[in-house]
């Protein structure tokens, strides 16, 4: 059940597809949930996906544009695109209130584009994507959550034993504070945290600025039970 806030943003979401989809149609608005999933979009990703699932609800290849142009995303660099997150959730909700295997088939078919990806996108990039993908795919859902907390603590350790490298690594975690938030709904109950890494993603799930008010607290926690764990 969402909370207040979680409410309205799904409600602010819900008005930004109601306007694109009156303006453009239901098969505009197919593609947008389609387009729901990956964290960044690109011409040709949403060409991919548009290929891929609606060829025959949506012939034309304008749609592409006209998605990415809309007030549903923001170029975040050359030709690279960020879906509103509020629309983004909205439209994901919806997705997974009318069962899983639309969702799983779009994670599937990102999986596999990965490695196209690869040529267009950074190393961390392609990450955040395999991750996008991972959290709504049961057989793969495990594996992410390992990852990401296999990330967490190689930060945390990094910012404890080297104080030039906090920034750096207050920095990544704030990175994956906003990611871990993103993969929230996908990541419960999240049985693979304990500790300082539970209490990390406790606040993640809140909010960013929460979580680095922990970071912290979590930093000296954590070398506190690699201290207990070690005696």
């Amino acid at each position: 059940m969402p909370n207040g806030a979680q409410q309205r943003d799904l409600e602010r979401g819900e008005m930004l597809v109601a306007e694109f989809t009156d303006r453009f149609g239901d098969a505009h608005r197919a593609l947008a949930e389609h387009a729901a999933l990956p964290l960044v979009l690109t011409p040709e990703l949403v060409n991919y996906l548009h290929g891929e699932f609606l060829r025959r609800e949506l012939p034309h290849y304008e749609a592409t544009a006209d998605l990415l142009l809309s007030e549903l995303c923001r170029e975040i660099s050359y030709e690279q695109y960020a879906m509103d997150r509020d629309a983004r959730a909205y439209l994901l909700a919806r997705m997974q209130e009318r069962g899983d295997d639309a969702v799983q088939a779009v994670a599937s078919k990102l999986l596999g584009y990965v490695g196209y990806l690869a040529r267009a996108y950074e190393r961390q990039e392609l990450k955040n994507q395999q991750w996008a993908a991972m959290v709504y795919l049961d057989e793969a859902r495990d594996a992410a959550v390992e990852e990401l907390v296999e990330r967490i603590n190689h930060c945390l350790l990094a910012g404890e034993s080297a104080g030039s490298a906090i920034t750096t690594s207050r920095s990544e975690l704030t990175r994956l504070a906003r990611l871990v938030e993103e993969f929230a709904p996908q990541l419960q109950p999240p049985l693979r945290f304990a500790g300082p890494q539970q209490q990390l993603y406790r606040c993640a799930c809140g909010g960013c600025a929460g979580f680095l008010a922990l970071v912290p607290c979590a930093l000296s926690l954590f070398s506190s039970s690699l201290g207990s764990g070690a005696a």
